[in-house]
């Protein structure tokens, strides 16, 4: 494999980490304030689904496809919450870790 298709340029991500930082505990928080209280808080997972979109959109710019990809996977679980009567515990817990894992 060619050296310079594996080097990663770190200066792009160095520009916008901490935004994309910002928009990953922001949805946390709003996945968690929508586990407290999931009829309340049907805005928060609107607001979650959006930082997390925020992100996604970011690392998919950056060229980071593995890691857009996974952010997509994110996406897409906090989307099967909408069909859900009441938060899976289990699932919240996943798609938490895995926001905190990026």
């Amino acid at each position: 494999m060619n050296a310079a298709a594996t080097d990663l340029d770190p200066g792009p991500l160095s520009w916008v980490r901490g935004e994309i930082d910002l928009a990953l505990g922001r949805a946390g928080d709003s996945l968690e304030a929508w586990r407290r209280d999931p009829r309340a808080g049907a805005d928060e997972l609107q607001r979650a689904r959006l930082d997390m979109r925020q992100a996604r959109g970011a690392l998919a710019m950056l060229c980071l496809d593995g890691v857009a990809q996974y952010a997509s996977s994110l996406e897409q679980l906090l989307d099967t919450f909408d069909a859900a009567p009441a938060p899976d515990a289990a699932a919240v817990e996943a798609a938490q870790r895995g926001m905190a894992g990026l």
